[in-house]
């Protein structure tokens, strides 16, 4: 993450952009970050449930397996939401675009701050 950062910070500065757009680059990131959490939790859930079955239970290696064969079903799907993430902000940080301007809206008046 600490490259994406520095990442960020560069290719701005490399177009020449003083303000870009940085909702699929917000994106890109929690993605990545929830996907790695799911990840690392669900490779502990089947840390701690192959420890339980082989130490506690008496269980096989193989026979263990075939019980944790769901966590790793999920590290699987989480990888790939990872994967989505990363592809976001790749294509983020090598297409940015400038941030469009919001106009004020017709009729609005300000009001004083009281």
């Amino acid at each position: 993450m600490l490259n994406l950062m520095v990442f960020y910070y560069a290719m701005p500065q490399l177009k020449g952009l003083k303000n870009y757009a940085e909702g699929r680059g917000k994106f890109g990131f929690w993605t990545m970050t929830s996907a790695m959490l799911c990840i690392g939790l669900s490779f502990g859930v089947a840390g701690v449930l192959q420890a339980y079955l082989e130490r506690v239970l008496g269980m096989g290696y193989m026979a263990a397996q075939e019980q944790m064969r769901l966590w790793f079903v999920v590290a699987f799907v989480c990888g790939l939401a990872f994967l989505i993430g990363v592809l976001v902000t790749v294509y983020d940080l090598f297409f940015l675009k400038p941030k469009e301007e919001s106009k004020p809206v017709r009729g609005a008046v300000a009001q004083p701050a009281s």
